[in-house]
C-alpha cells in the first residue's frame, strides 16, 4: 500500500486547523493511488505523531534535517504541508534535499482514467490504471493549471492551499516517534518571537452582509463610498482584500481572506477585487456573492450568483448616491 505522509502544524501550543484539511487531502489522494482498498472508506489509519525532543520554536532548518530523517525512514509516496508561512518556509528547502517531486498550492485532486489524459490515448493504453492530477491556482487565481506527476513512483511533496478541503474526522491510532533536533545550523537562523498584530476585535464574524473593497477602488479615498454602500444595509460590515491592508487603507481586523478573517455571511459584496485564491478562500462559503469588476475575467466572477461587469468607483457613487436620496 502506498502511504501520505501529513505534516502537522504546530503553533503556539495547538495544533493549527489547516493538519484536518491536510488530513481530508490525504484521504482522497490515498483513495486514488489505493483504489483497490478503498482507503477513504476506511475508518481508521495509522497516524505516526513524530515528537522532536530539543526543538520548541519555529526552526526550519531543524524542522528540515529532523523531517528527513523520518521521511526518508517511512518513504512515503506524498509528504503534504499546509500552504501557510509556516509550511512554506519548510516545505521547499525539504523538497531539495530529498530531491523528490514539489507541487505547491494545491487546491483540488482528481482521478483521471489514461484514456481521457491529454488526448485519447491508444489501443495499448491500460484502460484501468488511473492517474492522479492536481489542480493549482494561476495568473491571480483566473486558471487552474492542470499538474500530472511524469513519474508517478517517485516521492511528492505537496502544499495544500487552505480552505480547500473539507475537514474531515478520522479515527486514529497514534504510534509516537521520538526524534531529538540536531545543534547543525541551529545558528543560520535564530528565532525571536512571534509578534501577535494589535488589533481591534473584528465585526466580519457576526456580520450577516458584507461589503468588500479590492484594489479596484484605486484610491483611499474612495473606501468612505464602501462605508456608506455597507450602511444601506443593517447587521452589515466593512471588509477588505490583503493588498489594501497591506497599503495601510484599511487596519488588520478588516482584512478577509487566509491571513484574515474566514467569513460565511449571508451577502458578500466584492467591490473590485479579482479574487486571488487566498481572498476566495476566506470568503468561499458566502450564501450569496455579489462582484463588481471591470475586468470580466475576473476570477471572482467564477464563485459570484451576480457578476456586474462595470468601473467598481463608478457603480458604487451611483448606486449609493441613488439609495441615499
Amino acid at each position: 500500500m502506498k502511504t501520505v505522509l501529513v505534516v502537522a502544524e504546530y503553533l503556539n501550543d495547538k495544533i493549527a486547523p489547516i493538519t484536518d484539511e491536510l488530513i481530508a487531502s490525504a484521504l482522497e489522494i490515498s483513495a486514488i493511488i489505493n483504489k483497490e482498498i478503498k482507503y477513504a472508506e476506511s475508518k481508521t489509519s495509522e497516524v505516526k505523531v513524530v515528537h522532536v525532543k530539543g526543538l520548541n520554536t519555529l526552526a526550519s532548518e531543524q524542522y528540515k534535517s529532523a523531517l528527513v530523517s523520518i521521511i526518508q525512514e517511512l518513504n512515503p509516496s506524498f509528504i503534504l504541508m499546509g500552504h501557510t508561512s509556516q509550511g512554506i518556509d519548510t516545505a521547499f528547502g525539504l523538497a531539495a534535499r530529498l530531491r523528490c517531486n514539489c507541487i505547491s498550492s494545491v487546491n483540488k485532486v482528481i482521478e483521471h482514467k489514461k484514456k481521457y489524459l491529454f488526448g485519447q490515448g491508444s489501443k495499448n493504453d491500460d484502460n484501468d490504471k488511473s492517474d492522479i492530477l492536481f489542480f493549482r491556482s494561476i495568473f491571480k487565481g483566473k486558471l487552474n493549471a492542470v499538474i500530472k506527476l511524469e513519474n508517478p513512483d517517485k516521492m511528492t511533496l505537496l502544499t495544500v492551499q487552505p480552505g480547500s478541503f473539507a475537514p474531515k474526522e478520522a479515527d486514529i491510532d497514534i504510534i509516537e516517534i521520538t526524534l531529538y533536533a540536531s545543534a547543525a545550523n541551529s545558528h543560520q537562523i535564530e528565532y525571536e518571537n512571534i509578534i501577535e498584530p494589535q488589533t481591534k476585535k473584528s465585526k466580519l464574524d457576526q456580520a450577516k452582509i458584507i461589503v468588500s473593497a479590492g484594489r479596484g477602488i484605486e484610491d483611499q479615498e474612495n473606501i468612505a463610498y464602501i462605508e456608506r454602500l455597507a450602511a444601506c444595509f443593517t447587521g452589515s460590515a466593512v471588509g477588505g482584500s490583503r493588498p489594501l491592508i497591506d497599503m495601510g487603507w484599511m487596519p488588520y481586523h478588516q482584512q478577509v481572506g487566509i491571513t484574515g478573517a474566514v467569513v460565511s455571511p449571508e451577502l458578500y459584496i466584492a467591490v473590485g477585487i479579482s479574487g486571488s485564491s487566498q481572498h476566495i478562500a476566506g470568503m468561499k462559503d458566502s450564501k450569496f456573492i455579489v462582484s463588481i469588476n471591470k475586468d470580466p475575467n475576473a476570477a471572482v466572477f467564477n464563485l459570484s450568483d451576480v457578476c456586474i461587469v462595470e468601473d467598481a468607483v463608478n457603480f458604487i457613487k451611483s448606486y449609493v448616491e441613488t439609495a441615499e436620496e
